[in-house]
């Protein structure tokens, strides 16, 4: 029941000053007399009210439908809350529990003391019920994403999901959406509730083992992938999928290459004999980039297609969105045209670089994007060339040429110089002090598997007093520091620091010694760690699911830096780690390379130009 201040008259209490700052349209002023009203009687019903509208128009319809009923609740009498709750209902989508509610506010009417409370702004429950649409929550949270709003989908979608537990089709977009700001952790505690109760689609079971895989859960993501591919075999992006999360699921070895050709098999055209064509002024480079396997990795794509000759090359990048969209954020501004084909079918896809005169196409994004992939085996107008996330031995029929490291009979351009030294920070590094040695590594959880594990525990067994840093980015949401504790043990996770910064350039200071994983998708880690003149430690390398030590081979440090096996890697570090001399000379032979970092790019772009104008011409003519 109400207490007697409940239902005192309005007067110039800090709860009524709170209503009048809110239908004023001063939210922050509200909030804060509202904030001293609740040191005063955290209790009261007219408070509680006031907040749960405040919480409404904060967009948050989870939290005002729970202060709601909470409210009704305590005071089931109380029209007004009746009311209130009947409209909010109606925004959740809830025709009948939202009608129930209407008529227990018609039948007691409005209470005094609260309904001055209300603002002219929020909906009657006549003029919510009249707007009622099926799952509002999650149709906001698609408006939100096809405008390129990121966060807003994320928390709108969220609210859904909570309150529409079975809602199978929300959770996969939820999970999707999670996964593009880089917390699978968090995707995959959305999506678990879904699988483990059965009957999951087959669509939400891939997307599930992929944000296993992400974070390390081998085992149940091979298993995952293993059903969904089962329930629908002629899926192709199921399958693709499988085919992505192979590098972490098959120990880096030959099994991903296999599933990739097999996939080919079964998914893709023969396709068309060649008719490449050059454009009568400027040679049309299009970039691949809807999605990306190391999302980073968007940094070292925007250098290298910023730093084409424009006046021989027009630079087009077929994308997920609009260029200003906070996911494409790394890659403004890098292209002269921009296109999203976040929404069209390979054949249209095809057809779109047709049209637009691409001579030279370069994928970004492997078995990340199947429908790229379908796309490019469709092209025979233009040189198709395999970048990031590209299984090794992966050539026709998709691909005519590799930027770096080939495999099988396609020509490979660059060798081991096919990724720049991306540093966006323009001050001198400056290396913070410490009194012991601190290793560090920027790297996404999957990475940390058990051979890499097994060699950072024996390097930091081997260096006492040493810590590991480890760039924070998905490392502590969602039980990520229980996996760490898991794969490292309780006294070496005890040396970990998972460090939050906003890029490398702010991590790297506090790192004397960078390590290499084991297995990656690109040398991303190794280059921005040159980048920012630390150096990094790396295997040799046997394949292109290994290209950390290829990379510091092809920069000139392999003698220095890149070990033959598991037993040189780990002596290479502890040379460095207990030698403050031989440190301080390979961190010199680092920056004077790093220095001359921003020329790589040009490079990179350089080999793609001669190397697309020679085929050219050796198939069209000059």
């Amino acid at each position: 029941m109400s207490s007697e201040k409940d239902v005192a008259p309005v007067g110039d209490d800090l709860v009524a000053e709170g209503a009048r700052l809110l239908a004023d349209g001063d939210l922050e002023a509200a909030l804060e007399a509202l904030q001293r009203a609740g040191a005063r009687d955290p209790e009261s019903l007219r408070l509680r009210l006031v907040t749960g509208i405040a919480a409404w128009r904060l967009s948050n319809l989870e939290q005002a439908l729970a202060v709601l009923r909470q409210c009704h609740e305590e005071d089931p009498q109380n029209g007004t809350i009746a009311e209130v709750l009947a409209a909010l209902v109606a925004q959740a989508g809830d025709l009948v529990e939202s009608l129930y509610f209407g008529k227990i506010a018609t039948a007691l009417g409005p209470k005094p003391g609260f309904v001055e409370l209300v603002p002219a702004f929020f909906p009657s429950f006549g003029a919510a019920f009249l707007s009622v649409q099926e799952r509002p929550l999650f149709a906001r949270a698609k408006m939100m994403a096809k405008s390129g709003k990121l966060l807003a989908a994320i928390d709108f979608a969220s609210q859904h999901v909570s309150l529409n537990a079975d809602d199978d089709e929300a959770r996969n977009f939820l999970a999707d959406h999670l996964r593009l700001l880089g917390v699978s952790a968090v995707a995959r505690e959305v999506l678990r509730p879904a699988v483990d109760r059965g009957g999951a689609p087959p669509a939400l079971v891939s997307r599930y083992a992929g944000v296993c895989a992400a974070v390390g859960e081998a085992a149940e993501a091979r298993e995952r992938h293993q059903a969904a591919c089962a329930q629908a075999p002629e899926d192709a992006a199921i399958a693709a999928a499988a085919v992505a999360d192979s590098i972490w699921l098959d120990g880096g070895s030959d099994a991903g290459a296999a599933r990739a050709a097999e996939w080919a098999k079964r998914f893709c055209p023969s396709r068309k004999p060649a008719a490449l064509h050059r454009g009568a002024d400027k040679l049309a480079v299009g970039y691949l980039v809807s999605s990306l396997v190391d999302p980073l990795d968007a940094a070292a794509v925007a250098a290298v297609a910023r730093a084409h000759d424009r006046s021989r090359f027009t630079v087009v990048g077929y994308g997920r969105g609009a260029q200003s969209w906070l996911e494409n954020g790394m890659l403004s501004g890098a292209f002269d045209k921009w296109c999203d084909v976040s929404d069209l079918d390979p054949a249209t896809l095809a057809r779109v670089l047709r049209g637009d005169g691409i001579s030279a196409v370069i994928d970004c994004a492997g078995f990340a994007a199947p429908t790229q992939l379908m796309a490019l085996a469709r092209v025979n107008t233009a040189i198709r060339i395999a970048w990031l996330g590209v299984p090794p031995g992966l050539g026709a029929p998709f691909y005519d040429a590799v930027l770096g490291r080939g495999g099988g009979t396609t020509p490979a351009w660059g060798a081991e110089k096919n990724y720049p030294l991306v540093r966006d920070w323009i001050k001198p590094m400056v290396r913070n002090p410490a009194d012991a040695v601190r290793f560090g590594s920027n790297v996404s959880l999957c990475q940390i598997d058990e051979p890499t594990a097994r060699l950072w525990s024996t390097i930091l067994k081997g260096v006492p007093g040493s810590t590991l840093a480890l760039r924070a980015r998905d490392m502590g949401r969602g039980g990520n520091i229980d996996r760490l504790v898991a794969r490292f043990g309780r006294e070496i996770a005890a040396r970990i620091d998972i460090v939050d910064t906003a890029a490398a350039e702010e991590f790297y200071p506090d790192v004397d010694i960078a390590l290499a994983p084991v297995r990656g998708t690109s040398p991303r880690m190794a280059a921005e760690a040159i980048a920012c003149g630390s150096p990094v430690v790396a295997l040799a390398g046997a394949s292109l699911y290994e290209p950390y030590g290829a990379f510091l081979r092809g920069l000139g440090l392999g003698d220095r830096l890149v070990g033959a096996d598991e037993q040189d890697y780990i002596s290479i570090a502890l040379g460095l780690a207990g030698s403050a001399v031989a440190r301080a000379q390979v961190t010199a032979a680092v920056a004077t390379i790093a220095a001359a970092g921003e020329a790589s790019a040009r490079g990179i772009a350089e080999i793609i130009e001669s190397n697309a104008a020679r085929m050219l011409s050796e198939v069209v003519g000059p």
